[in-house]
């Protein structure tokens, strides 16, 4: 879930073009980062298997955005500096719909539908009240702790960023420690259920902040959530008839369809739903891959170079956005300290940047994250054992 700062309100999303990139330069940083991935997993796999890998590239991120501002100039590297910059002024809404779609998508089509069963009520639990519970602790932290006099509806939109969870190293590391798959169920597919629940109270109290949303809030919420579910399956039932359409095992081509249909098909899916329908694009997808996963592998052709596929592309939409949110949070934090340190900029105002109080703060934001994850957590522990296979 993008920041405020990230993802503008009302104009229509203009890509890397606004900011005087031609888009083709951003090429150049993408391969490089890509490159940059494959040499920490190669290393990471073989020789430090207890670094974590998305965290890593977040501080390689952050470290290119050093050199970006500190020793890359645009006349000594003007197609590293043009493509790194491109990237780190890259729009919001371009940016969710580039990378949401695949990962949220190939989330959802690994779900197993008797776990998923069995599992689905205490995911619910966690991503329905879970999520409305940290959020509303984070927004009094953020109204009685922290210096920025936000409003309530802001507080409570940034209270949502925080609600909801990415679990992707914790369940590598369950993986490889051989854990319980319930419990690596149920943090899975608590944390893409509130990937959906937490974008939902996020586009109601930011919409509210910015003065973009006027009305009932039961309305709204109806129409993105319902229009969401009912566009999801729409767009799953769409994919599973094509791909029974194409169900000869032994020919390469049934084969590329069906991977072409999964694959475009999740995009599309985000896309319409989000910005055609005005409704939930991350739970439309979330809708359509469940719907995919309980119904479409007796139909495929070759299930293994499917999941290799879209395991491929998680890595590769995963290591491109990790790289990414360390060079813009890297480059908002050295824009500030650069501009602290020129006489010239003293006594104007930038917002755009980030001041080194507000770095401090991200440590107590972090620690009060946590002790609100466990607040929340435990407050529904009475629920969580008795549904499903139960907590201890």
């Amino acid at each position: 879930v993008p920041s405020p700062s990230t993802v503008p309100s009302t104009a229509p999303s203009t890509g890397m073009a606004a900011c005087g990139h031609d888009g083709g330069s951003a090429i150049l940083a993408l391969s490089l980062g890509i490159l940059v991935g494959a040499a920490i997993t190669h290393v990471c796999s073989r020789y430090m298997p207890g670094v974590p890998y998305t965290p890593t590239l977040l501080l390689v991120g952050v470290l290119v955005a050093t050199l970006k501002r500190f020793v890359l100039t645009a006349e000594g590297s003007p197609h590293l500096y043009a493509s790194l910059d491109a990237w780190e002024h890259i729009d919001g809404h371009l940016l969710l719909r580039i990378f949401l779609p695949a990962l949220l998508f190939n989330d959802a089509m690994q779900l197993e539908w008797h776990r998923t069963y069995r599992c689905l009520s205490q995911c619910l639990v966690l991503a329905v009240p879970g999520v409305l519970i940290s959020a509303a602790l984070t927004a009094c932290y953020v109204r009685w702790l922290l210096p920025y006099e936000w409003p309530w509806d802001l507080a409570l939109a940034f209270g949502s960023v925080l609600a909801a969870t990415d679990p992707v190293a914790v369940v590598a590391l369950l993986n490889d420690l051989g854990a319980s798959p319930v419990l690596t169920m149920v943090i899975a597919g608590e944390s893409m259920l509130n990937d959906g629940s937490a974008i939902v109270v996020w586009e109601l109290f930011f919409g509210m902040a910015v003065g973009a949303f006027s009305g009932s809030p039961v309305a709204l919420l109806s129409r993105l959530v319902l229009g969401a579910v009912l566009s999801g399956v729409a767009f799953g039932s769409a994919m599973l008839y094509w791909i029974s359409l194409v169900p000869r095992r032994l020919e390469h081509h049934d084969q590329l369809i069906q991977a072409a249909i999964t694959v475009a098909g999740a995009f599309a899916c985000y896309y319409v739903s989000e910005v055609i329908l005005g409704v939930s694009g991350v739970l439309a997808i979330i809708c359509a891959g469940a719907e995919c996963a309980f119904f479409m592998w007796p139909l495929v052709c070759n299930r293994a170079a499917l999941e290799h596929l879209w395991h491929f592309l998680e890595w590769l939409f995963n290591t491109a956005l990790f790289e990414l949110a360390g060079l813009i949070i890297g480059g908002r934090c050295l824009l500030r300290v650069e501009l602290s340190w020129n006489p010239e900029w003293a006594g104007r105002d930038h917002d755009s940047g980030i001041d080194l109080a507000d770095l401090a703060l991200v440590g107590f934001t972090f620690v009060a994250a946590i002790a609100i994850r466990f607040i929340a957590v435990f407050s529904l522990l009475p629920l969580l054992r008795r549904l499903g296979y139960g907590f201890s």
